[in-house]
């Protein structure tokens, strides 16, 4: 019943969204459609380097840990934030010194950054903690249910048809989210946290961090420097019908980790810390099977609904290039599957192969596309994050099956869960 109605929640979600993308390809012209696709991917980029992936530390110490311990963990990683939110918002001022993006989305773009990034985190600590539920509510609020308010304004008010309407709405809804999630984490112990600030766990989780930083920033880069390639050799009416298409395959993944992910990965990760090998093995195949399953399904639904969506917004350029969603839904079914062996080696505590995997997909995407856009602009861009993401999917998988029977067959395991005193 629970990964029911959590599954529901994350299909609004996906459908909210994609109904947005729906009515400002139909209600905008391309141009601010791109616009509004680079300030996704640029605040997206930006949360990662505020966060510093310090959850990847953070959540896995939970994980293995007792719950009475978790306020200090918590509390602790809050702290880190505040220093790095000190640190780093100014330096996102070059974002619009640099021309990256125009000064007119400065204010918009800030917003986003903090709310974006305090509601995903606590999405992730809601789940971290075996809330699935609870983290999909805050999850539709922050990214579903503002964009109905905002279609209908838009809707009801032609001159409201601008970016800064649906920006503004997602702030609102954004902040929202956050003073529910906080909330929902009121119940626990915190009086039982510890009273000073633990800055060595701190560091220590920064190192281990910064692995996954490197990793992460490398990898999600396809997903913002591709529109960035677009912009260059393409413009910005191309970027608009780049920004639709790459966003509407994306977006599969999203329900992907709603029905699979978010209920498997915790209990993957916490099998294998505990030494519960055999569990783990059965969890992984699990995983494999409904990671494959569901993503064949969507991929399906994708594909027979493409045609009949880009008649509805009325414009011929989307169309013309409906071919490069073909392409992008392989890239997909690639990705999709390479979280697989990901999750696996997250367990195991490979962080130097995820990283190394991630380089590699990064750099071929980068030379594939460099090549393959001197003949076809967007197509080529595609075609570079097809090859990225068989390339980290061929390392992951790799790595995984030599890891699997060297790790998982120990007759002892040292168990790595730390308890916070």
């Amino acid at each position: 019943m629970i990964k029911s109605v959590n599954v529901g929640l994350r299909s609004l979600v996906l459908g909210s969204k994609f109904v947005l993308l729906l009515f400002l390809a139909y209600m905008l012209p391309p141009e601010d459609v791109g616009l509004y696709g680079l300030v996704v991917a640029t605040a997206g980029y930006g949360m990662m380097a505020l966060g510093l992936d310090f959850y990847t530390y953070a959540n896995r110490e939970l994980l293995g840990c007792r719950p009475s311990s978790w306020p200090t963990i918590m509390r602790d990683q809050a702290v880190l934030y505040g220093a790095t939110y000190t640190v780093g918002i100014p330096l996102f001022l070059l974002i619009f010194h640099f021309d990256v993006l125009p000064w007119k989305v400065a204010g918009w773009f800030f917003a986003l950054l903090a709310t974006e990034h305090l509601g995903q985190e606590l999405n992730r600590l809601l789940i971290a903690i075996g809330r699935p539920l609870a983290a999909s509510v805050v999850l539709f609020i922050r990214s579903g249910l503002w964009v109905w308010a905002a279609i209908g304004i838009m809707w009801l008010d032609p001159e409201s048809r601008r970016l800064d309407v649906v920006f503004g709405a997602w702030v609102v809804g954004a902040t929202c989210a956050i003073l529910l999630g906080a909330g929902m984490l009121r119940g626990l112990p915190w009086r039982e946290r510890a009273r000073r600030v633990n800055w060595e766990w701190i560091r220590r989780g920064v190192m281990v961090a910064s692995i996954f930083l490197v990793a992460t920033l490398l990898f999600k880069g396809l997903f913002v420097f591709d529109r960035f390639l677009v912009r260059s050799v393409a413009g910005d009416e191309l970027l608009g019908v780049y920004t639709f298409y790459v966003t509407a395959a994306m977006s599969i993944t999203a329900f992907l980790d709603a029905a699979v992910f978010s209920f498997l990965y915790p209990r993957v990760v916490a099998s294998y810390r505990v030494g519960e090998f055999h569990r783990f093995t059965r969890l992984m195949r699990q995983l494999w099977h409904q990671t494959a399953a569901v993503t064949g399904v969507l991929l399906l639904c994708a594909a027979i609904a493409i045609e009949p969506v880009v008649s509805i917004i009325e414009r011929p350029i989307y169309g013309d290039y409906v071919a490069i969603f073909w392409v992008l839904l392989l890239g997909v079914a690639l990705y999709a599957l390479g979280l697989v062996p990901h999750y696996g080696l997250y367990a195991f505590g490979r962080d130097r192969v995820i990283i190394m995997s991630h380089a590699a997909g990064f750099a071929v995407f980068l030379g594939v596309s460099v090549f393959a856009t001197k003949i076809w602009p967007m197509e080529g861009v595609a075609a570079g994050l097809v090859a990225g993401f068989a390339v980290v999917l061929a390392i992951k998988l790799w790595r995984y099956k030599y890891w699997l029977p060297r790790l998982v067959d120990k007759d002892e395991y040292v168990g790595a869960a730390r308890v916070v005193d």
